[in-house]
């Protein structure tokens, strides 16, 4: 389960203002425990699709979805994001989501820019990633020390990579419209933050 302190550190940050933006149909990309669940309004949600990859937090997704009486609202959805026939299954294909949540989840995916891109697909024309997602820095000193602990960092917390330039990742593999996109974090700190929304462009 999430740290009380890390917890508490989010409540101080963007992520609670933009997990109340998220609407509609919506598909949570790696809930893990499910720490976001507490931030969104469920009168604005008709219903989340949590696809998660790692079955070991099964149980403590259930009991947070319990715990935030989402037990009508909420599918947990254990398979792989890039799965298409997994994810068909519970009724997920291309441009059927209105809203996908992206928090603290692209810095740990082995190819970030082929998830945005399925991330692209499953939204409906106009509908919107919602991110906040570790970066790397926008010091060149910090940024040297982010790619010197990537050399093992991924290893011992769960494929986390903190020098992924995650605005030019996000930007480059799909078509969006920007409607917010800004850098949160201190000069030198080892884990800013990306964040804002992004909207599929609509074929015209």
């Amino acid at each position: 389960m999430p740290a009380p302190r890390f917890i508490e550190y989010e409540s101080t940050t963007s992520l609670p203002s933009l997990a109340s933006a998220v609407h509609g149909t919506v598909l949570e990309l790696g809930p893990g425990t499910g720490n976001p669940l507490s931030l969104y309004n469920p009168s604005a949600i008709t219903h989340i699709y949590g696809v998660e990859s790692n079955l070991e937090f099964s149980e403590a997704l259930n009991a947070k979805i319990s715990e935030t009486h989402l037990e009508d609202k909420y599918t947990p959805v254990f398979c792989n994001i890039l799965d298409a026939n997994a994810l068909e299954r519970h009724g997920i294909v291309e441009e059927s989501i209105d809203c996908v949540a992206c928090f603290q989840v692209l810095c740990c995916t082995q190819d970030p820019k082929a998830v945005v891109s399925q991330l692209w697909k499953l939204l409906k024309p106009g509908g919107e990633l919602v991110f906040w997602e570790h970066c790397a820095s926008s010091d060149p000193f910090t940024l040297l020390a982010q790619k010197f602990w990537t050399l093992f960092w991924p290893t011992i917390k769960g494929g986390c990579h903190l020098d992924r330039n995650m605005s030019d990742i996000l930007l480059k593999s799909a078509d969006w419209e920007v409607v917010e996109m800004r850098y949160e974090g201190e000069t030198l700190s080892m884990m800013p933050r990306t964040l804002g929304r992004l909207r599929k462009v609509a074929a015209e």
